[in-house]
């Protein structure tokens, strides 16, 4: 059996490896931010948002680096960041305008697959 329960391991570390890299950097970043910018003012969102992009990014990159390219672990990461980031929207909603969060919904998934593709490319 390829891979077998070792590599099973790995992807499972690869995924949750590459989410505690993103929420920390997430979490990190908006409690630095919050000392310097009004969490409702535009430049904090809008910022947030661009990290978001590039960490999420990062954090797709380094699943497929760890899980050795196997595409199950992107998925699978895609799949964690999108529900982690449900559950941070929901909590966040009454806070934050709707349109931060409708964003926030549809970064998180895209840019960890695009981090993960983005490992990919560089395969070929």
């Amino acid at each position: 059996m390829p891979g077998g329960l070792s590599g099973g391991l790995r992807r499972l570390g690869a995924v949750a490896g590459a989410m505690v890299l993103v929420v920390a950097l997430m979490i990190g970043t908006n409690v630095m931010l919050v000392r310097w910018i009004a969490t409702t003012s535009a430049i904090f969102l809008v910022g947030t948002l661009a990290l978001a992009a590039l960490y999420h990014t990062l954090g797709g990159y380094v699943c497929a680096v760890l899980a050795r390219g196997a595409r199950s672990a992107v998925l699978g990461v895609v799949g964690v960041g999108a529900a982690i980031m449900l559950g941070s929207v929901i909590h966040t909603w009454p806070t934050v305008p709707p349109w931060y969060s409708v964003a926030m919904l549809a970064i998180a998934p895209s840019f960890l697959w695009f981090g993960g593709q983005r490992h990919a490319r560089s395969q070929h």
